[in-house]
């Protein structure tokens, strides 16, 4: 009995020892994948990535995170297999993953990792993810300026100017030469209103590199602001060769020329501005217009400043003015085209009566000069043909007098009708009637023309 008890705890032994051993066995095929089978494969696969077979290194990379889907480097180097075959959405599932895993060796280091990882969230518009990373960044490596830099900018879009400002100024301290900061640095100075120290920056940033011209553009628009029309001209003049710029340039030294009384010098960049910025950039098309169509109407040529204001006001009724200014020609026009038609001469005014006849309905028959005016004898016209003279014939008065129109001249009218067999009458006149001449040719065949009528009659004639 003692010898079989024996015999079992001897048994129980070996299979400890035959279990330990097969542990240890197991954790050193573990080892051996790790440590030679696996650096092998991801070095194979990083040469491969690297002599961009992407589709051989990819092919080794998915089959090591069959085996080893917890390794944060083979995630790593597939997202970058994808970004290279610009499938930003699979190089974004990859890159989560790594960032999920949060294990970092000597295949790559985290800071490496987080710029992908930034860069990758901002190109597809996830911006307040991309800003966590680069803040991250800031942290981790806060000597780099354009961590900085790039987080300004996010702030910047964000509408966080006073950390923008914080991580702009971060920026130039680190790289005094760091241009781009200077220059939005500086262009949120101007835009609140602190010109004093957007001069500043742009100064700096012009002084770094006086063939930078955004910096001498924004020098230009501040001198243009102080009154200093010339040199705002030559500051502006380099920007005309950047395409980003070169609207604003043509617009802005427009402006110039034309705030110095040079209408001349005006015209040729605002017209091209405008052809520029037709269907390319609404505002600035707008802005170019309305500037061009100031220096027209300076310049006496109200028919081309109107042009530019209806053009603009097709896009946006609401611009500036432009509403307005259009009421007023409208206006002026129309007391012009009264003007004209009291003071023109016999003939031309005779013309012009016979041209207003077809807007009421009239063929022409005979025309002789009265007192004050002129009166036309009128058949009624049919749509597509003229009237026989046995159908309606009208009697029409065309008056410019400097009274309002009496009873008493409707009576004359109304005599002067039956005496040439008139079957109907219109009394046109550039002046008001009386409230009974209105009363008395309401209750007969006869039709008043008021002045309101007889400008909107004369929309468009000519003269």
């Amino acid at each position: 009995m003692g010898m079989v008890i024996k015999v079992a705890k001897d048994f129980r032994l070996l299979s400890f020892i035959y279990i330990a051993i097969s542990i240890l066995f197991l954790g050193f095929t573990i080892l051996i994948m790790k440590f030679v089978f696996f650096p092998v494969n991801i070095k194979a696969a990083l040469r491969y990535y690297k002599e961009k077979k992407i589709i051989k290194a990819k092919k080794i990379l998915q089959k090591l995170l069959e085996k080893m889907p917890g390794s944060s480097e083979v995630h790593f180097l597939l997202a970058r297999c994808y970004l290279l075959e610009n499938n930003k959405e699979m190089a974004l599932v990859e890159l989560k993953e790594v960032d999920k895993i949060g294990l970092f060796s000597e295949y790559f280091h985290e800071v490496e990792f987080r710029e992908t990882f930034a860069n990758l969230l901002y190109s597809l518009s996830l911006g307040d993810e991309a800003l966590r990373q680069f803040i991250f960044l800031t942290q981790k490596n806060p000597d780099n300026p354009e961590y900085f830099y790039r987080a300004a900018r996010l702030f910047e879009e964000r509408k966080n100017l006073k950390k923008a400002i914080e991580l702009y100024n971060r920026t130039i301290t680190i790289d005094s030469s760091y241009e781009e900061a200077f220059i939005r640095l500086g262009e949120i100075y101007y835009n609140l209103l602190k010109k004093k120290e957007a001069e500043a920056i742009f100064t700096k940033a012009y002084n770094l590199n006086q063939y930078n011209s955004t910096a001498s553009f924004w020098l230009g628009i501040i001198a243009k602001d102080k009154g200093d029309y010339k040199n705002a001209i030559t500051y502006i003049e380099p920007a005309l060769r950047n395409p980003d710029y070169k609207i604003k340039a043509l617009i802005e030294r427009g402006k110039c020329f034309f705030l110095m009384g040079n209408y001349y010098g005006a015209l040729p960049e605002l017209e091209r501005a405008v052809r520029l910025a037709k269907g390319a950039n609404a505002d600035l098309y707008l802005d170019a217009g309305y500037t061009l169509a100031s220096v027209y109407e300076n310049n006496k040529e109200s028919e081309k400043a109107i042009e530019q204001w209806k053009a603009i006001f097709e896009i946006n009724p609401g611009y500036l003015d432009v509403a307005a200014k259009l009421e007023q020609f409208h206006q002026l026009r129309n007391e012009d085209r009264i003007k004209d038609y009291i003071t023109a001469t016999k003939g031309a005014f005779f013309n012009l009566c016979r041209r207003l006849l077809d807007q009421l309905g009239l063929h022409f028959q005979n025309v002789k000069e009265i007192p004050g005016g002129c009166e036309i004898a009128a058949a009624q016209k049919r749509t597509g043909s003229l009237v026989s003279s046995s159908n309606q014939t009208v009697l029409v008065w065309f008056l410019r007098v400097s009274e309002s129109i009496t009873e008493s001249t409707a009576r004359s009218f109304l005599d002067r009708m039956k005496d040439g067999g008139f079957q109907r009458g219109i009394l046109c006149s550039s002046t008001t009637f009386t409230t009974s001449a209105s009363q008395f040719a309401s209750s007969r065949p006869i039709d008043l023309i008021t002045p309101s009528k007889l400008k909107k009659m004369l929309e468009g004639q000519g003269f």
